[in-house]
């Protein structure tokens, strides 16, 4: 299925209209090198004519300085032209290709665990080169064709009608079968980028893993993947390469069958004395200027079947709605607020629920201890609250107002967020810290980095501030931690979720992360998600889930005192060492 032409308009108006001052200079540079283009010509007929006339060296040099002159202009304005329009579709589907990567990271995360970051950079970077490619080269190849097209063959047919229309026929019919031979082969393309897709997303999978794959032998199995989506690939890039390379065969005859006409015509019409030598020779180069814009449109309408194919894919990315509603205008305030899950029911398919009638609540300012072993819904718990996921069933609620009535950057930007995984930039650290935001100041970053206790391990780093990771210097895991706690001091949240921040870290660093996590928690409401059970001492409430469901929950000291609750049991296995991690452990009420 071909894109719409209005998906092609739309883009146009949106990204290139505004760039009017370009486009009226490309105008203007248009109609320049075409005027010279008809022109040349012109003096070609007066030279061959004084030449066989013999009228005289005056007249030859004349004819050659302006045929000379018409050629060099028409080329300068087309080199610059080209310039231009390459500047104005670079400019264009640089904004494209941000409005692209923008909607992407918008969408839920369903959307981006359905698909592997393969695929997602051969959506967002081939596809658009393609289009950046049709767009760059679409005033200056297609429609400067077709005017020096009609211009040309508007000439002929002043000079010689019988000519002009039997070659405006021709280039008709050429057109025409490029034109349906364009719309039968974009498919083959489009087969190919699926294609092309999976194995970029087999090789990100690859080199991710690289240091698994290795130390588990599995590099034979790695290769044996990459040589089936290799051949899978090769398979739809052949069908497409034949495809796009078969315009060029129907080109080449639509070019001899011109020129055999131009010929033809001409030399009847000289032999007859219907028209001069001089004319003959004019006609004939005013025939080979079809020849360039033939080919180019030939070039242009191979462009076009790439940019067809990836705007197909463009349109189906960009109609991708998110699953989560936008509509809350609510913005949370700047005090600790309570949590309450009400009745919530969850699964992320058609399976077994992972949340099931899901019902508890946290007062503001309020810490909360999160146990369960894996797979008993704790993550699934944090990503309803950071509203990642809707619940099927049941609310939501921070205060006493449901998520959805929030605005999502609301939400987003005042619930801190950190988990063992960190993610880190190859840029300096303060980058790392701020998440590019200029706003904040150094002295915002050194006076939150103080509050933690965290200035004397700034000091230690080569450059401070502008220390770049992977360049001067690379983060221990605990270092990454102290990161991550850092730009969630920064947001000055009302919520922190903590998962299991201080895990498989060296004593000296897990008590420096522990310091930096109890003065982030200060003032807010906190969950923690523990697979260690000391990391929860200090905690106000302690939770316990199991198969989506609470096995138990309560006060921390009355459970903790409690020799018959469930935490009471795990805090005595861990102190006989019978229990190192709750994670693995299966739990009953």
């Amino acid at each position: 299925m071909a894109p719409s032409l209005s998906l092609y308009l739309n883009l146009f108006r949106r990204y290139l209209l505004h760039d009017w001052l370009r486009l009226s200079l490309l105008v203007i540079l248009t109609i320049g090198g075409l005027i010279f283009r008809v022109w040349a010509p012109q003096w070609l007929r007066v030279y061959v004519d004084a030449a066989v006339q013999a009228e005289g060296t005056e007249l030859l040099l004349r004819a050659t300085f302006f045929f000379t002159c018409c050629s060099l202009i028409r080329h300068a304005c087309t080199i610059a032209s080209r310039i231009i329009s390459e500047s104005i579709g670079l400019r264009a589907t640089d904004a494209l290709r941000s409005d692209a990567v923008a909607h992407c990271l918008s969408l839920d995360l369903s959307y981006h665990k359905e698909r592997t970051a393969g695929e997602m950079i051969s959506r967002l970077d081939h596809d658009l080169n393609s289009i950046s490619d049709f767009f760059s080269k679409f005033w200056s190849g297609i429609l400067v064709s077709v005017f020096a097209l009609l211009l040309a063959l508007l000439v002929i047919w002043l000079e010689l009608a019988c000519l002009g229309v039997v070659l405006a026929i021709s280039t008709s019919l050429s057109l025409y079968g490029l034109l349906k031979l364009k719309d039968f082969t974009v498919p083959y393309l489009v087969s190919e980028m699926p294609a092309m897709a999976d194995h970029y997303g087999t090789l990100e999978e690859q080199f991710t893993a690289a240091e698994a794959l290795q130390a588990n032998g599995a590099l034979g199995y790695t290769r044996r993947r990459f040589n089936e989506t290799l051949a899978v690939w090769r398979t739809t890039h052949r069908n497409a390469y034949l495809a796009y390379n078969a315009m060029w065969s129907g080109m080449q005859i639509a070019f001899s069958i011109n020129t055999v006409i131009a010929f033809a015509v001409c030399y009847l019409y000289w032999r007859q004395g219907a028209i001069e030598i001089g004319t003959a020779f004019m006609l004939v180069a005013y025939s080979e200027q079809l020849r360039q814009p033939l080919s180019e449109l030939r070039q242009r309408f191979s462009d076009l079947q790439r940019a067809d194919a990836a705007m197909i894919r463009l349109g189906e990315t960009l109609a991708t709605k998110s699953s989560l509603g936008d509509e809350g205008i609510l913005e949370l305030g700047s005090t600790a607020v309570a949590v309450t899950f009400d009745r919530v029911q969850f699964a992320y398919s058609d399976e077994q629920a992972v949340l099931n009638e899901l019902s508890f609540h946290l007062s503001a300012g309020k810490t909360l201890g999160l146990l369960g072993r894996t797979g008993s819904g704790k993550s699934t718990l944090v990503r309803l609250l950071m509203r990642f996921y809707e619940p099927q069933s049941g609310r939501v609620l921070l205060g006493e107002t449901p998520l959805h009535d929030y605005t999502l950057q609301s939400l987003r930007r005042s619930i801190a967020y950190v988990s063992q995984e960190v993610q880190l930039f190859r840029t300096s650290l303060r980058d790392n810290l701020t998440f590019f935001d200029k706003s904040i100041s150094d002295d915002d970053l050194l006076h939150a980095l103080e509050i933690l206790g965290l200035q004397d391990w700034l000091t230690e780093l080569p450059q401070g501030l502008d220390s770049v990771l992977g360049s001067d210097f690379g983060l221990s895991a605990g270092e990454s931690q102290l990161v991550a706690l850092t730009r969630a001091f920064l947001k000055q949240p009302v919520l922190v979720i903590l998962d299991e921040a201080s895990a498989r870290l060296d004593p000296i660093t897990e008590r420096r992360v522990s310091l930096a996590m109890q003065l982030l928690l200060q003032g807010r409401t906190g969950i923690i998600i523990a697979h260690r059970l000391h990391t929860l001492e200090g905690v106000d409430k302690i939770l316990i889930l199991e198969r989506g469901s609470i096995a138990e929950f309560g006060d921390y000291e009355t459970l903790k005192d409690d020799p018959s609750s469930l935490f009471a049991m795990l805090l005595k296995e861990a102190d006989e060492g019978l229990l190192s991690d709750i994670s693995d452990r299966e739990v009953t009420a």
